[in-house]
């Protein structure tokens, strides 16, 4: 292949469409392979939190029979503890079984499914030195979002190399790093002037109480000395 300076922007875009397009097959090979370890989800654990909260209540009630020698509100004091820790007990019993079981069913799963494993295994592999066997592009833009950049920059005339594309890319993004810094500081402005806001209503509500209060005391206070004056 040709200096990379030195492609032509067909050439240029013709390699980075190919790399985007292993790099999503790249993805696609990576999604089955996960699709096979998440066949059998780990739910045993909610499972067996599930039976734990069902048994609360009962083994409460069981707990304050036990301690039933004690009558009324501190036997289902007592009680409580004691089914807190058989719930906790019942937990970790049904969580032990059913980990357990899940764990035999994955492995039986993933031995049935080995060779197509190992397969896509090598296939992922395979692609992957493909990938930067052919690409001209840096590892550090080998990215869906910094590839689908680059081919639109070479489609649409705004680059005409790589280099070109690379400072497009990161203008763009410095860009955008700038709006979510100006997003979160008018978030955060506008959270302090609610804040403040809250503050003037709260003050006003608080200053029309006591301009209230400052009346009625005036009026007790005339009162009072209406009434001292006639008792002279």
């Amino acid at each position: 292949m040709k200096d990379v300076l030195n492609l032509s922007r067909e050439e240029l875009l013709e390699n980075v469409n190919q790399t985007l397009g292993l790099l999503n097959k790249f993805m696609a090979v990576d999604s089955s392979i996960r699709s096979y370890y998440k066949s059998i989800p780990d739910i045993y654990e909610k499972i067996s939190a599930v039976v734990a909260i069902i048994s609360f209540f009962p083994l409460i009630i069981l707990g304050a029979k036990i301690v039933g020698i004690i009558d009324g509100f501190l036997a289902l004091l007592l009680g409580i503890p004691l089914g807190v820790a058989m719930t906790w007990f019942v937990f970790v019993f049904v969580n032990k079984k059913l980990e357990s079981n899940f764990k035999i069913k994955r492995e039986k799963y993933l031995e049935e499914n080995y060779e197509k494993l190992r397969s896509l295994d090598v296939e992922l592999g395979s692609i992957a030195e493909k990938v930067f066997q052919t690409t001209v592009v840096p590892e550090d833009y080998v990215t869906r979002p910094a590839l689908e950049k680059f081919s639109s920059y070479l489609s649409n005339y705004r680059a005409s190399n790589l280099p070109e594309c690379i400072n497009l890319y990161e203008n763009e993004l410095q860009a955008q790093q700038m709006r979510d810094e100006i997003n979160q500081f008018r978030q955060e402005q506008q959270r302090t002037t609610d804040m403040l806001s809250k503050a003037r209503s709260e003050l006003s509500t608080t200053n029309r109480h006591l301009s209230e209060a400052n009346v009625k005391l005036s009026g007790i206070e005339h009162e009072t000395y209406k009434s001292n004056f006639h008792k002279k």
